[in-house]
């Protein structure tokens, strides 16, 4: 990807908190993703055709042309231990973490009228050039994961557009910013929506349509402000009318078809208008997966065997397999599904089964049973407890709104129906705000 002025290599950006407006601060830690291009100064020999035939940069006297200001657009993965200067700029500021365990929630209530969001120093630039844009906001925050295809695991991401006071050339990034020391980015598979009436509480909102594809849009409405003065230097930061909305891929089934989208199909212009809950599950910040062992006991030296797990049971597993298709004959279970075990150990046993995903600490003792007649001439099998699972917290971005809608049906699969859906968001009363984001991480 190019740029003027040269190849882009190694191109980072790195972030510190503001205390106040004009007073840049060392960065702290670098963000994930990469920018769309560098920082970009309005008015300058950055943007010639705005500059009114001048090439100076801070031209003395030119506030009457209007507010000068910086921007930078980036992109990259939603990784719960790093989103969080991307939505205290952009949802709420201000926000600190409550738990007294291992496991951090940080709840940003959308800004809906104050000027409440974290300023911010960002410095981004590669091996050679680094520029510093202090005053930082976000004007505008999107969150989404692409249709789910095969092998049906797209992470989210994010697209953020920044806007800051200046564009200022520094010699280098910030010694001691950081990064995390593990991150985790959250999946298109393992995000759900509940979506519920207006009257239903958000945490006993049900599953009632799959979801297969989610844009969230969240533009903060800010705009700069100049207060007097010769000089182009923004002093201030205003709020102009804002309108969060949505798309989504949902799928329905036929009673979900007739709950939620039929009123609205009939009802020709009228809108739905729903809660919704958009959650996106990582692995535990606290409790441990259960797992379980398989041992072929007896002197058996050929033939098969079967595993039951939720009423549902295997093809017949040869007596010598490897723990890769142990995994495998598991995995086809839909009570057990394509993420929800890792099976380890030599061919022909003993194997370990570890569950995984929404498996991980629900799964008790027994749940795994085997039959062994067709091993020959004749064979058992152990199934012990290895770790009992202990259910435990999750990290977690969890995405409320009050949301009105309208649905058009774009397919139809094994008796179910694809909804495009676009929505706005409305205020409700229960959050406070048109939206409310919660991230659940193991960060303090």
């Amino acid at each position: 990807m190019g740029y003027s002025g040269g190849e882009r290599s190694f191109h980072k950006t790195a972030w510190g908190k503001q205390t106040a407006l004009g007073l840049a601060v060392p960065t702290t830690a670098y963000l994930a993703g990469d920018s769309s291009g560098m920082v970009v100064l309005d008015r300058s020999p950055d943007a010639i055709n705005e500059d009114y035939g001048r090439l100076s940069l801070h031209e003395a006297g030119r506030g009457s042309y209007g507010v000068r200001f910086a921007t930078l657009a980036r992109r990259g993965v939603v990784r719960f231990e790093d989103i969080m200067p991307a939505l205290g700029a952009g949802v709420a500021g201000g926000v600190a973490s409550s738990g007294s365990g291992a496991d951090k929630t940080r709840l940003y209530t959308a800004d809906m009228t104050s000027s409440s969001l974290d300023l911010a120093t960002i410095e981004e630039g590669d091996d050679k050039t680094v520029f510093q844009m202090p005053d930082a906001l976000l004007t505008e925050l999107r969150l989404l994961f692409s249709d789910l295809a095969a092998p049906g695991n797209s992470p989210w991401t994010t697209q953020e557009s920044w806007i800051g006071s200046d564009k200022i050339a520094v010699g280098g990034f910030t010694a001691g910013a950081t990064m995390p020391t593990s991150a985790e980015t959250a999946m298109g598979h393992l995000t759900r929506a509940y979506m519920g009436s207006t009257a239903t509480a958000f945490a006993a909102l049900s599953e009632q349509v799959g979801l297969h594809a989610c844009e969230l849009v969240m533009p903060t409405g800010v705009v700069t402000r100049k207060y007097g003065g010769i000089t182009d230097t923004l002093d201030g930061y205003g709020r102009a009318k804002r309108e969060p909305t949505g798309t989504f891929t949902f799928y329905a089934d036929a009673a979900a078809k007739t709950a939620i989208f039929d009123p609205y199909n009939t009802g020709g212009t009228v809108m739905g208008e729903k809660r919704i809950r958009v959650s996106v599950r990582g692995s535990a910040v606290t409790g441990t997966n259960e797992s379980q062992s398989l041992t072929i006991t007896g002197s058996p030296t050929g033939g098969t065997f079967t595993l039951t797990f939720g009423a549902q049971t295997t093809a017949a597993i040869a007596l010598g397999a490897t723990a890769a298709a142990v995994q495998t004959a598991l995995r086809a279970l839909s009570t057990i599904g394509e993420y929800g075990c890792i099976v380890t150990g030599a061919a022909g046993g003993p194997w370990t089964v570890l569950f995984t995903g929404a498996l991980g600490n629900t799964v008790s003792p027994g749940a795994i049973t085997a039959t062994t007649t067709s091993l020959t001439p004749s064979g058992g099998m152990t199934v012990a407890e290895v770790v009992p699972g202990i259910l435990g917290i999750y990290k977690a971005l969890l995405f409320d709104a009050r949301i009105r809608f309208k649905a058009v049906p774009v397919a139809d699969s094994n008796g179910a129906t694809v909804y495009q859906a676009a929505a706005e968001m409305v205020y409700d009363t229960a959050l406070g705000s048109d939206y409310a984001i919660t991230l659940v991480n193991g960060i303090a």
